[in-house]
Parts: structure tokens; sequence; C-alpha cells
């Protein structure tokens, strides 16, 4: 079978692809909105540059200590389960927004943050072998791609989005936070909603790419066909992933 004739994905994979590659741009925007943040904790908390700096060290953090628990977690129950927990930590850590700016509390906010970090690790911990696996092997690496671009409009639109709702009514020693919590608030609901629907979405049976059987075609499988040469990825680093949908 040659690479020509192999297809970008399967018609029954269309639908999850879609909802996959949602994950990467909804994970890009809450990243480049943490610039933003950052200013607006600045004019609004009165805090110092390397104060509000301790904002992208809760999200990355997170991402330190979340991405091999998520990586094991998705090993056992599988993508979507992966998935749904990625997205439930995403909202918890949003709409702990709203008690932190109540408190005006920027230790609140880490915590928060933290959280929210820990969601995005997980969902991109498992939405790139997630993509992957939507189709022939041989076009995994365009499906990846082809998601990542999403990512990237949002790294784009999400400071725009910040900096309209955070920015534009920042004021001199101002400590009015509801601008914080309309907005995260709202994107929260909006995860929130998506891991409802993800939950009820009926995922088609996903072949392992790691193994074959006598009736495959050995060029649409994901198998190592130059032993010298190494490749680090999670399947190396977790193992083929249980199907529990």
């Amino acid at each position: 079978m040659s690479q020509e004739k192999a297809a970008f994905t399967e018609k029954k994979f269309v639908v999850t692809l879609i909802f996959v590659t949602s994950l990467f741009l909804m994970w890009g925007v809450l990243h480049s909105m943490s610039d933003v943040l950052n200013k607006h904790f600045q004019n609004v908390l009165n805090l110092s540059i390397s104060q509000s700096g301790l904002i992208q060290f809760s999200v990355f953090g997170a991402y330190f200590i979340m991405s091999i628990p998520a990586g094991i977690f998705m090993k056992k129950y599988g993508y979507k389960s992966g998935v749904i927990l990625g997205l439930v930590l995403f909202a918890a850590g949003l709409f702990l927004f709203v008690p932190a700016a109540n408190a005006a509390s920027f230790t609140f906010f880490r915590i928060a943050l933290f959280i929210v970090g820990c969601g995005m690790a997980t969902l991109e911990t498992v939405a790139h072998p997630f993509a992957a696996a939507l189709g022939d092997q041989r076009k995994s690496d365009l499906r990846v791609n082809f998601a990542q671009t999403f990512n990237a409009v949002g790294t784009i639109i999400g400071p725009t989005i910040g900096a309209f709702f955070l920015l534009s009514g920042d004021t001199v020693k101002s400590t009015d936070l509801t601008s914080v919590k309309t907005l995260y608030v709202a994107i929260g609901i909006v995860v929130l909603l998506i891991a409802v629907v993800f939950a009820f979405l009926k995922i088609p049976a996903l072949v392992d790419p790691h193994a074959s059987t006598s009736s495959d075609d050995p060029e649409a499988l994901n198998v190592d066909v130059a032993p010298q040469k190494v490749c680090f990825n999670t399947a190396t680093l977790f193992g083929p992933v249980q199907r529990n949908f």
C-alpha cells in the first residue's frame, strides 16, 4: 500500500479528531494569556515583576509534576478518560479564580494556576498520541501537525482576548478583580461543557498502532523499522495504551 493511498483520517474518526484538535486550541489560548494575567496582577495586586513571574513557575511546575502521572493514567484507563481528567482539572483550576479573586490572594491564584497547569499537562500528554491514533499511522505525523496549527492559532488570539478583558479597565492602584473572575469562569464553563460532551462522545475502537497481525499492511502500522534510530515519545515511555472507552 503506497503512501499516496493513505487517508488523512477515516470518516468514523472525524468528529473525535475535531474535539481533540479543539484541545490544542484551548491550551494555546490559556498559555498565551499568562503574560497578560502577569501584567494585570502587577497593576491590580501591586506585585513586582519577580513576584508576578511566579505565575509561569506555577503553571510549568505543574507540567513537571503532572506529565508522568498523566501518562501512567492514560496507559491504564485510555485516551478518553485521560482527556476527561485533564478537562476536569482544567475547569476546577479556572473556577478557583473566583475565591482567589474574592480574597485578592496571589498565593490562592498560584494554587489555582497550578491546578490549571495540571489539567493542561494532562491534556498535552494525552492529545498528541490520541490525534496520532485516529487513522492510518502513515499519516499520524500529519494529524498531529494539523492539530498543532490550532495551538498556534490559540497563542495568537489568547493575548488579544486577555488584553480586552483584563487590561482595558486597568487603573493605577485599582484592586478590582471582577474582570479576572468573569473571564476565567466563562472559560471554565466552556471547558466543563466540552468535558461533558466528550464524556458522551462515542469513540470508535482504535487499533494499537504498536501491534500487528498477519492481515495488517505493515506499511500502515507504526512499527520500528529502524531499530538503530531512537525516538522518544509517550508510547515508548509508558508502553501501549489501554483502549477503555
